[in-house]
Protein backbone atom coordinates (compact mmCIF):
# COMPACT_ATOMS: atom_id res chain seq x y z
CA UNK A 1 0.00 0.00 0.00
CA UNK A 2 1.36 3.44 -0.96
CA UNK A 3 1.94 5.74 1.99
CA UNK A 4 -0.67 8.38 1.25
CA UNK A 5 0.29 10.50 4.27
CA UNK A 6 3.63 11.52 2.72
CA UNK A 7 3.91 14.80 0.83
CA UNK A 8 3.43 14.84 -2.94
CA UNK A 9 5.80 16.86 -5.12
CA UNK A 10 3.26 19.70 -5.29
CA UNK A 11 2.80 19.68 -1.51
CA UNK A 12 6.55 19.78 -0.94
CA UNK A 13 6.90 22.71 -3.31
CA UNK A 14 3.98 24.51 -1.67
CA UNK A 15 5.28 23.98 1.86
CA UNK A 16 8.76 25.26 1.03
CA UNK A 17 7.70 28.28 -1.02
CA UNK A 18 4.86 29.43 1.24
CA UNK A 19 7.03 29.00 4.33
CA UNK A 20 9.64 31.18 2.65
CA UNK A 21 7.10 33.91 1.84
CA UNK A 22 5.58 33.85 5.33
CA UNK A 23 8.97 33.63 7.02
CA UNK A 24 10.59 36.49 5.09
CA UNK A 25 7.61 38.74 5.83
CA UNK A 26 7.87 38.06 9.56
CA UNK A 27 11.64 38.46 9.30
CA UNK A 28 11.08 41.92 7.87
CA UNK A 29 8.64 42.93 10.60
CA UNK A 30 10.99 41.86 13.41
CA UNK A 31 14.26 42.96 11.77
CA UNK A 32 14.17 46.40 13.39
CA UNK A 33 13.28 45.20 16.91
CA UNK A 34 16.81 44.86 18.34
CA UNK A 35 17.95 48.35 17.26
CA UNK A 36 14.83 50.47 16.72
CA UNK A 37 14.83 52.11 20.15
CA UNK A 38 18.42 53.31 19.66
CA UNK A 39 17.99 54.80 16.19
CA UNK A 40 14.48 56.20 16.70
CA UNK A 41 15.37 58.31 19.76
CA UNK A 42 17.27 60.74 17.51
CA UNK A 43 14.41 61.21 15.03
CA UNK A 44 12.40 64.43 14.93
CA UNK A 45 9.38 64.29 17.23
CA UNK A 46 10.53 61.12 18.99
CA UNK A 47 9.40 60.32 22.51
CA UNK A 48 9.23 56.99 24.37
CA UNK A 49 5.49 56.85 23.73
CA UNK A 50 5.77 57.47 19.99
CA UNK A 51 8.76 55.14 19.62
CA UNK A 52 6.75 52.39 21.27
CA UNK A 53 3.73 53.20 19.13
CA UNK A 54 5.89 53.03 15.98
CA UNK A 55 7.35 49.69 17.02
CA UNK A 56 3.99 48.03 17.71
CA UNK A 57 1.47 49.77 15.45
CA UNK A 58 1.86 47.10 12.74
CA UNK A 59 0.05 44.76 15.12
CA UNK A 60 -3.04 46.99 15.19
CA UNK A 61 -3.46 47.18 11.42
CA UNK A 62 -2.65 43.49 11.06
CA UNK A 63 -5.23 42.44 13.66
CA UNK A 64 -7.94 44.59 12.04
CA UNK A 65 -7.35 43.45 8.47
CA UNK A 66 -6.35 39.78 8.68
CA UNK A 67 -9.91 38.41 8.64
CA UNK A 68 -11.11 40.79 5.84
CA UNK A 69 -8.09 39.73 3.77
CA UNK A 70 -9.10 36.10 4.25
CA UNK A 71 -12.69 36.78 3.20
CA UNK A 72 -11.57 38.69 0.11
CA UNK A 73 -9.20 35.88 -0.84
CA UNK A 74 -12.21 33.55 -1.12
CA UNK A 75 -13.71 35.92 -3.70
CA UNK A 76 -10.72 37.46 -5.51
CA UNK A 77 -8.20 34.64 -5.22
CA UNK A 78 -5.42 33.71 -2.78
CA UNK A 79 -2.50 34.88 -4.89
CA UNK A 80 -4.19 38.18 -5.69
CA UNK A 81 -4.69 39.06 -2.02
CA UNK A 82 -1.21 37.85 -1.02
CA UNK A 83 0.16 40.10 -3.77
CA UNK A 84 -1.86 43.05 -2.45
CA UNK A 85 -0.50 42.37 1.03
CA UNK A 86 3.11 42.14 -0.13
CA UNK A 87 2.79 45.34 -2.19
CA UNK A 88 1.42 47.15 0.88
CA UNK A 89 4.34 45.78 2.86
CA UNK A 90 6.77 47.13 0.24
CA UNK A 91 5.07 50.54 0.26
CA UNK A 92 5.15 50.67 4.06
CA UNK A 93 8.82 49.69 4.13
CA UNK A 94 9.73 52.43 1.63
CA UNK A 95 7.75 55.02 3.61
CA UNK A 96 9.74 54.05 6.72
CA UNK A 97 13.05 54.09 4.82
CA UNK A 98 12.41 57.64 3.57
CA UNK A 99 11.00 58.93 6.87
CA UNK A 100 12.72 61.88 8.52
CA UNK A 101 10.50 61.93 11.62
CA UNK A 102 8.79 59.47 13.93
CA UNK A 103 5.32 60.21 12.54
CA UNK A 104 6.19 58.89 9.07
CA UNK A 105 7.70 55.80 10.70
CA UNK A 106 4.37 55.22 12.45
CA UNK A 107 2.49 55.60 9.16
CA UNK A 108 4.89 53.27 7.35
CA UNK A 109 4.72 50.59 10.04
CA UNK A 110 0.92 50.76 9.98
CA UNK A 111 0.97 50.28 6.20
CA UNK A 112 3.39 47.34 6.62
CA UNK A 113 0.97 45.65 9.00
CA UNK A 114 -2.02 46.34 6.73
CA UNK A 115 -0.66 43.75 4.32
CA UNK A 116 -2.24 41.11 6.55
CA UNK A 117 -1.62 37.99 4.48
CA UNK A 118 -1.00 35.45 7.24
CA UNK A 119 -4.45 33.87 7.09
CA UNK A 120 -4.46 33.94 3.28
CA UNK A 121 -1.15 32.09 3.10
CA UNK A 122 -2.56 29.45 5.44
CA UNK A 123 -5.68 29.15 3.25
CA UNK A 124 -3.54 28.76 0.11
CA UNK A 125 -1.48 26.11 1.90
CA UNK A 126 -4.74 24.30 2.67
CA UNK A 127 -5.81 24.54 -1.00
CA UNK A 128 -2.56 22.90 -2.08
CA UNK A 129 -2.47 19.98 0.35
CA UNK A 130 -4.56 16.91 0.97
CA UNK A 131 -6.63 17.06 4.13
CA UNK A 132 -4.59 14.42 5.95
CA UNK A 133 -1.34 16.34 5.30
CA UNK A 134 -2.62 19.78 6.25
CA UNK A 135 -1.47 19.79 9.87
CA UNK A 136 2.05 18.97 8.69
CA UNK A 137 2.28 21.90 6.29
CA UNK A 138 0.88 24.25 8.96
CA UNK A 139 3.56 23.01 11.35
CA UNK A 140 6.19 23.52 8.66
CA UNK A 141 5.09 27.15 8.20
CA UNK A 142 5.07 27.59 11.98
CA UNK A 143 8.68 26.42 12.18
CA UNK A 144 9.65 28.94 9.50
CA UNK A 145 8.15 31.73 11.61
CA UNK A 146 10.22 30.69 14.63
CA UNK A 147 13.41 30.53 12.58
CA UNK A 148 12.66 33.93 11.05
CA UNK A 149 12.22 35.50 14.47
CA UNK A 150 15.53 34.15 15.75
CA UNK A 151 17.42 35.18 12.62
CA UNK A 152 15.83 38.64 12.54
CA UNK A 153 17.19 39.55 15.98
CA UNK A 154 20.71 38.53 15.00
CA UNK A 155 20.59 39.92 11.44
CA UNK A 156 18.94 43.21 12.40
CA UNK A 157 21.56 44.09 14.98
CA UNK A 158 24.38 42.89 12.70
CA UNK A 159 23.25 44.60 9.50
CA UNK A 160 22.00 47.95 10.84
CA UNK A 161 25.45 49.55 11.30
CA UNK A 162 26.59 48.17 7.92
CA UNK A 163 23.72 49.09 5.59
CA UNK A 164 22.79 52.53 6.87
CA UNK A 165 20.76 52.08 10.03
CA UNK A 166 16.97 51.94 9.98
CA UNK A 167 16.70 53.12 6.38
CA UNK A 168 18.87 50.26 5.20
CA UNK A 169 16.87 47.72 7.19
CA UNK A 170 13.58 49.00 5.77
CA UNK A 171 14.92 48.91 2.20
CA UNK A 172 16.04 45.33 2.86
CA UNK A 173 12.53 44.37 4.01
CA UNK A 174 11.11 45.88 0.82
CA UNK A 175 13.52 43.82 -1.28
CA UNK A 176 12.59 40.65 0.62
CA UNK A 177 8.88 41.31 0.01
CA UNK A 178 9.61 41.83 -3.69
CA UNK A 179 11.39 38.47 -3.74
CA UNK A 180 8.32 37.04 -2.02
CA UNK A 181 6.15 38.30 -4.91
CA UNK A 182 8.43 36.60 -7.42
CA UNK A 183 8.29 33.33 -5.47
CA UNK A 184 4.49 33.61 -5.22
CA UNK A 185 3.90 33.84 -8.97
CA UNK A 186 6.79 31.77 -10.33
CA UNK A 187 7.30 29.06 -7.69
CA UNK A 188 4.14 28.54 -5.62
CA UNK A 189 1.86 26.05 -7.42
CA UNK A 190 -1.59 27.15 -8.56
CA UNK A 191 -4.37 25.29 -6.74
CA UNK A 192 -6.86 23.37 -8.86
CA UNK A 193 -9.57 25.17 -6.90
CA UNK A 194 -9.85 27.32 -3.79
CA UNK A 195 -12.21 26.06 -1.11
CA UNK A 196 -13.19 27.20 2.35
CA UNK A 197 -11.29 25.30 5.04
CA UNK A 198 -12.73 25.23 8.54
CA UNK A 199 -9.43 24.07 10.00
CA UNK A 200 -7.49 27.02 8.52
CA UNK A 201 -10.02 29.85 8.17
CA UNK A 202 -12.42 31.54 10.61
CA UNK A 203 -16.15 30.87 10.29
CA UNK A 204 -18.16 33.99 11.19
CA UNK A 205 -20.90 32.03 12.99
CA UNK A 206 -18.31 30.33 15.22
CA UNK A 207 -16.29 33.39 16.31
CA UNK A 208 -18.41 34.43 19.29
CA UNK A 209 -18.55 30.87 20.61
CA UNK A 210 -14.77 30.49 20.35
CA UNK A 211 -14.19 33.96 21.83
CA UNK A 212 -16.24 32.96 24.89
CA UNK A 213 -14.62 29.55 25.32
CA UNK A 214 -13.10 29.72 28.86
CA UNK A 215 -9.96 27.69 28.20
CA UNK A 216 -9.30 29.23 24.80
CA UNK A 217 -9.75 32.68 26.37
CA UNK A 218 -6.87 31.91 28.73
CA UNK A 219 -4.69 31.07 25.74
CA UNK A 220 -5.75 34.24 23.92
CA UNK A 221 -4.88 36.35 26.96
CA UNK A 222 -1.58 34.48 27.20
CA UNK A 223 -0.46 35.19 23.62
CA UNK A 224 -1.53 38.81 24.11
CA UNK A 225 0.60 39.15 27.25
CA UNK A 226 3.54 37.28 25.72
CA UNK A 227 3.83 39.66 22.77
CA UNK A 228 3.07 42.61 24.98
CA UNK A 229 6.13 41.82 27.10
CA UNK A 230 8.23 41.30 23.95
CA UNK A 231 7.42 44.68 22.40
CA UNK A 232 7.82 46.44 25.75
CA UNK A 233 11.23 44.92 26.48
CA UNK A 234 12.68 45.88 23.12
CA UNK A 235 12.05 49.52 24.02
CA UNK A 236 14.57 49.32 26.84
CA UNK A 237 16.91 46.35 26.26
CA UNK A 238 19.02 48.14 23.59
CA UNK A 239 19.60 51.00 26.03
CA UNK A 240 20.58 48.58 28.80
CA UNK A 241 23.12 46.99 26.48
CA UNK A 242 24.71 50.37 25.77
CA UNK A 243 24.69 51.27 29.46
CA UNK A 244 26.59 48.02 30.08
CA UNK A 245 29.32 49.27 27.74
CA UNK A 246 28.39 47.21 24.69
CA UNK A 247 28.94 48.85 21.33
CA UNK A 248 25.97 48.84 19.00
CA UNK A 249 28.07 46.97 16.41
CA UNK A 250 28.33 44.10 18.90
CA UNK A 251 24.62 43.72 19.73
CA UNK A 252 24.35 40.81 17.29
CA UNK A 253 26.84 38.78 19.30
CA UNK A 254 24.63 39.02 22.38
CA UNK A 255 21.54 37.96 20.46
CA UNK A 256 23.39 35.11 18.75
CA UNK A 257 24.63 33.67 22.06
CA UNK A 258 21.33 34.29 23.83
CA UNK A 259 19.17 32.66 21.14
CA UNK A 260 21.41 29.59 20.92
CA UNK A 261 21.29 29.17 24.71
CA UNK A 262 17.54 29.77 24.77
CA UNK A 263 16.90 27.08 22.15
CA UNK A 264 19.10 24.61 24.04
CA UNK A 265 17.37 25.34 27.37
CA UNK A 266 13.93 25.30 25.78
CA UNK A 267 14.20 21.77 24.40
CA UNK A 268 13.98 19.96 27.78
CA UNK A 269 10.90 22.04 28.63
CA UNK A 270 9.16 21.05 25.40
CA UNK A 271 10.06 17.39 25.92
CA UNK A 272 8.66 17.46 29.46
CA UNK A 273 5.50 19.17 28.22
CA UNK A 274 4.84 16.97 25.20
CA UNK A 275 6.28 13.59 26.16
CA UNK A 276 5.35 13.52 29.83
CA UNK A 277 2.11 15.49 29.63
CA UNK A 278 3.26 18.33 31.93
CA UNK A 279 1.97 21.07 29.64
CA UNK A 280 0.44 23.27 32.34
CA UNK A 281 3.48 23.02 34.62
CA UNK A 282 5.92 23.87 31.83
CA UNK A 283 3.69 26.73 30.74
CA UNK A 284 3.71 28.26 34.22
CA UNK A 285 7.46 27.71 34.66
CA UNK A 286 8.08 29.46 31.34
CA UNK A 287 6.04 32.48 32.44
CA UNK A 288 8.02 32.53 35.68
CA UNK A 289 11.21 32.67 33.59
CA UNK A 290 9.87 35.80 31.89
CA UNK A 291 9.26 37.41 35.27
CA UNK A 292 12.69 36.41 36.56
CA UNK A 293 14.30 37.89 33.46
CA UNK A 294 12.55 41.21 33.93
CA UNK A 295 13.54 41.33 37.60
CA UNK A 296 17.19 40.58 36.78
CA UNK A 297 17.23 43.21 34.02
CA UNK A 298 15.95 45.79 36.48
CA UNK A 299 18.93 44.99 38.73
CA UNK A 300 21.47 44.69 35.92
CA UNK A 301 23.72 47.45 37.35
CA UNK A 302 25.17 47.96 33.85
CA UNK A 303 26.74 44.48 33.88
CA UNK A 304 26.78 42.81 30.48
CA UNK A 305 26.90 39.30 31.99
CA UNK A 306 23.62 40.06 33.78
CA UNK A 307 22.08 41.13 30.49
CA UNK A 308 23.19 37.82 28.94
CA UNK A 309 21.65 35.83 31.80
CA UNK A 310 18.40 37.79 31.82
CA UNK A 311 17.86 37.61 28.06
CA UNK A 312 18.68 33.88 28.01
CA UNK A 313 16.02 33.30 30.65
CA UNK A 314 13.52 35.49 28.86
CA UNK A 315 13.90 33.88 25.45
CA UNK A 316 13.92 30.39 26.94
CA UNK A 317 10.51 31.13 28.41
CA UNK A 318 9.32 33.04 25.35
CA UNK A 319 10.29 30.31 22.88
CA UNK A 320 8.74 27.61 25.05
CA UNK A 321 5.44 29.49 25.36
CA UNK A 322 5.42 30.36 21.66
CA UNK A 323 5.76 26.62 20.91
CA UNK A 324 3.24 25.43 23.49
CA UNK A 325 0.36 27.83 22.83
CA UNK A 326 -0.55 26.80 19.24
CA UNK A 327 -0.42 23.17 20.34
CA UNK A 328 -2.83 23.94 23.18
CA UNK A 329 -5.22 25.79 20.87
CA UNK A 330 -5.24 22.80 18.52
CA UNK A 331 -5.95 20.40 21.39
CA UNK A 332 -8.64 22.44 23.11
CA UNK A 333 -10.58 23.90 20.17
CA UNK A 334 -13.35 21.69 18.74
CA UNK A 335 -11.90 19.92 15.73
CA UNK A 336 -14.22 21.61 13.20
CA UNK A 337 -13.72 25.07 14.76
CA UNK A 338 -9.93 25.22 14.81
CA UNK A 339 -9.77 27.87 12.07
CA UNK A 340 -12.02 30.19 14.04
CA UNK A 341 -10.09 29.59 17.26
CA UNK A 342 -6.76 30.31 15.54
CA UNK A 343 -8.16 33.45 13.91
CA UNK A 344 -9.05 34.89 17.31
CA UNK A 345 -5.74 33.71 18.76
CA UNK A 346 -3.64 35.46 16.11
CA UNK A 347 -5.72 38.63 16.50
CA UNK A 348 -4.84 38.70 20.21
CA UNK A 349 -1.19 38.07 19.32
CA UNK A 350 -0.97 41.12 17.07
CA UNK A 351 -2.96 43.27 19.50
CA UNK A 352 -0.46 42.30 22.19
CA UNK A 353 2.40 43.59 20.03
CA UNK A 354 0.53 46.88 19.59
CA UNK A 355 -0.33 47.21 23.27
CA UNK A 356 3.22 46.37 24.34
CA UNK A 357 4.68 49.02 22.09
CA UNK A 358 2.18 51.76 22.93
CA UNK A 359 1.65 51.19 26.64
CA UNK A 360 5.25 50.13 27.17
CA UNK A 361 6.39 53.39 25.58
CA UNK A 362 4.02 55.35 27.81
CA UNK A 363 5.40 53.69 30.96
CA UNK A 364 8.99 54.11 29.79
CA UNK A 365 8.29 57.81 29.43
CA UNK A 366 7.48 57.87 33.14
CA UNK A 367 10.69 55.99 33.99
CA UNK A 368 12.33 52.57 33.72
CA UNK A 369 10.95 51.59 37.14
CA UNK A 370 7.35 51.85 35.97
CA UNK A 371 7.89 49.66 32.92
CA UNK A 372 9.78 46.97 34.85
CA UNK A 373 7.25 47.01 37.69
CA UNK A 374 4.36 46.62 35.27
CA UNK A 375 6.00 43.70 33.48
CA UNK A 376 6.73 41.92 36.77
CA UNK A 377 3.15 42.52 37.90
CA UNK A 378 1.54 41.08 34.77
CA UNK A 379 3.79 38.00 34.74
CA UNK A 380 2.87 37.35 38.38
CA UNK A 381 -0.85 37.75 37.71
CA UNK A 382 -0.49 35.64 34.57
CA UNK A 383 0.95 32.69 36.50
CA UNK A 384 -1.78 32.98 39.14
CA UNK A 385 -4.50 33.16 36.47
CA UNK A 386 -3.31 29.93 34.86
CA UNK A 387 -2.76 28.25 38.21
CA UNK A 388 -6.34 28.83 39.29
CA UNK A 389 -8.27 28.53 36.04
CA UNK A 390 -6.33 26.48 33.46
CA UNK A 391 -7.37 22.86 33.19
CA UNK A 392 -4.81 20.17 32.46
CA UNK A 393 -5.06 19.71 28.67
CA UNK A 394 -5.73 16.30 27.19
CA UNK A 395 -2.74 14.87 25.32
CA UNK A 396 -4.51 14.77 21.96
CA UNK A 397 -4.09 16.50 18.62
CA UNK A 398 -6.26 17.51 15.69
CA UNK A 399 -6.44 15.65 12.39
CA UNK A 400 -8.68 15.77 9.36
CA UNK A 401 -9.27 13.47 6.44
CA UNK A 402 -11.26 13.40 3.23
CA UNK A 403 -13.28 10.26 3.85
CA UNK A 404 -15.23 7.80 1.74
CA UNK A 405 -18.91 8.64 1.34
CA UNK A 406 -19.88 5.36 3.04
CA UNK A 407 -17.68 5.96 6.12
CA UNK A 408 -19.80 6.17 9.27
CA UNK A 409 -19.11 8.27 12.36
CA UNK A 410 -19.71 5.29 14.63
CA UNK A 411 -17.05 3.23 12.87
CA UNK A 412 -14.59 6.12 12.95
CA UNK A 413 -15.10 6.60 16.71
CA UNK A 414 -14.38 2.91 17.24
CA UNK A 415 -11.03 3.21 15.46
CA UNK A 416 -8.15 2.96 17.93
CA UNK A 417 -6.85 6.37 18.96
CA UNK A 418 -9.84 8.44 17.81
CA UNK A 419 -11.15 10.48 20.75
CA UNK A 420 -13.60 12.84 19.02
CA UNK A 421 -15.07 13.01 15.53
CA UNK A 422 -17.14 15.56 13.64
CA UNK A 423 -18.24 14.61 10.13
CA UNK A 424 -19.12 17.19 7.50
CA UNK A 425 -21.07 15.16 4.96
CA UNK A 426 -21.29 17.89 2.33
CA UNK A 427 -17.49 18.20 2.28
CA UNK A 428 -16.88 14.49 3.05
CA UNK A 429 -14.36 15.56 5.72
CA UNK A 430 -13.81 14.02 9.15
CA UNK A 431 -12.50 16.44 11.78
CA UNK A 432 -10.86 14.35 14.49
CA UNK A 433 -9.17 14.55 17.87
CA UNK A 434 -6.71 11.69 18.17
CA UNK A 435 -4.31 10.18 20.67
CA UNK A 436 -1.02 10.10 18.76
CA UNK A 437 0.34 7.33 20.96
CA UNK A 438 -2.24 4.85 19.70
CA UNK A 439 -3.60 6.36 16.49
CA UNK A 440 -2.24 4.68 13.34
CA UNK A 441 -2.56 7.31 10.62
CA UNK A 442 -1.80 5.10 7.64
CA UNK A 443 -4.18 2.38 8.84
CA UNK A 444 -6.92 4.99 9.18
CA UNK A 445 -6.21 6.26 5.66
CA UNK A 446 -6.32 2.74 4.24
CA UNK A 447 -9.69 2.08 5.88
CA UNK A 448 -11.61 5.35 5.59
CA UNK A 449 -9.93 7.67 3.06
Amino acid sequence: MVNQSSFTAVEKKASMSLSLIYGTRMFGLFLIFPVFAIYAKDMAGASPLLIGFALGVYGLSQSILQIPFGVLSDKLGRKVMISVGLVLFIIGSIICALADNIYWIIIGRAVQGSGAVAAVIMALAADLTAEHNRTKIMAFIGISIGISFVLSLIAGSFLAPIIGGLAGLFYLTAILALIGLIILWWVVPNPKKSSFHRDAQPVASQLWQMFNHPQLSLLNVSIFLLHMTLSSLFLIVPHLMMQAGLLQNDFWQVYAVVMVLAIIFMMPLIIIAEKYGKMKLVFMVSIALLGMAVYILQLSFAQIIIVYVALSLYFTGFNAIESILPSLVSRIAPSDKKGSAMGIYTTFQFLGSFAGGGFGGFLLGLGDFYLFSFLMLITTLWVLLLGFYMQHPKMISSALFKIKSKARKGDILKFTGVVEATINRSEKIAYLKVDNKTFKRQDFIDKFV
